[in-house]
């Protein structure tokens, strides 16, 4: 769906602005950095989990990627909220 994809990037580009304005914050600040690969590595296994939910979805049996990256996509997300609220090493 096309709005994911916009969103996705609207959140990026979003939370980069805020690095730079909110004082305190470095964009190279090690939270934000694992933030934002955390972000591209939900992103990269999330791609590959809608591919596999649209070849289940045409009637194909669910392939052990899609499974994969289904695991690897959720892990991603919820270290990348671990990140984002307790911020180590801020």
């Amino acid at each position: 769906f096309p709005l994911w994809g916009l969103g996705s990037l609207a959140v990026l580009v979003f939370g980069i602005w805020l690095a730079f304005d909110v004082s305190g914050y470095q964009l190279w600040d090690a939270w934000i950095v694992v933030a934002i690969v955390l972000w591209l590595v939900q992103g990269a296994f999330g791609s590959q989990l809608s591919q596999g939910y649209k070849t289940m979805a045409d009637g194909a049996v669910a392939q052990r990627p899609a499974l994969s990256a289904h695991v690897v996509a959720t892990a991603a997300v919820a270290l990348l909220l671990v990140d984002m609220i307790w911020k180590p090493g801020a």
